[in-house]
């Protein structure tokens, strides 16, 4: 089938921004992904989205961008099972967007008036260089030096909760408390692991939360003061 006009001006793009600006940063590509592993073994990806053509949003595509904390992912102490050669956003437990000249799931309204949690960057013309050249300022000025602050488990500990102050719903997650936990388990500190899911047991009101905190618990070897040991 033949490629359409919007995937393959999708293409021109990707192309362009991964061969002048991704490329020469380390970044390797693999469909519409872009992967970098930094020294202390997190992947950071930046992948390219077109819309769903049952939508209407097959002319439009987003720009996200993850790193993946291999424990924090797979809420493990231990080493990680899920390993491949290449991870896309959804393998990644910090997921956040281009939007608006910034990082984060804010509003965005596009021409049409529908609104969207990330800037949809339209394909609507045979001159993409003003994409291309929107998309590759707002990498350079926004997401290579996120991603340098967060290029090690220490960073992303001291970090993350900065682009929370900075951006308005930098990221959807809510459990940043479990990521950190899951560093500090995974470099030994069990202690502090452990304090942090038994404050997150106590806080919630969640009967399933809870039962799901108890279970990996379990799973992780460590001791909550559950109801059930009170």
């Amino acid at each position: 089938m033949d490629k359409s006009i919007y995937v393959q001006r999708l293409d021109k793009i990707q192309s362009e921004i991964g061969r002048n600006l991704l490329k020469p940063n380390g970044f390797k590509k693999k469909g519409r992904s872009f992967n970098r592993e930094t020294v202390d073994h997190l992947v950071q990806v930046i992948a390219f989205q077109i819309g769903q053509s049952y939508f209407g949003d097959s002319n439009k595509f987003s720009v996200h961008i993850g790193i993946r904390v291999p424990e924090s992912f797979e809420k493990t102490f231990g080493e990680p099972k899920q390993i491949k050669n290449f991870y896309q956003c959804y393998d990644c437990n910090i997921v956040t967007c281009l939007n608006n000249g910034t990082l984060g799931y804010s509003a965005y309204k596009s021409c049409n008036g529908v609104s969207y949690n990330a800037k949809m960057f339209l394909l609507d013309s045979d001159d993409i260089q003003p994409v291309a050249d929107e998309i590759s300022q707002m990498i350079e000025k926004q997401v290579l030096p996120y991603f340098d602050d967060m290029d090690t488990r220490e960073k992303v500990l001291v970090n993350r909760t900065k682009y929370h102050a900075k951006y308005k719903e930098f990221e959807l997650s809510n459990t940043i408390d479990l990521d950190e936990a899951m560093i500090y388990g995974h470099a030994g500190n069990i202690k502090k692991a452990t304090q942090i899911i038994q404050n997150r047991y106590d806080f919630y009101n969640n009967e399933h939360h809870k039962e799901y905190l108890e279970n990996l618990s379990k799973e992780l070897g460590i001791a909550l003061i559950t109801k059930h040991t009170q």
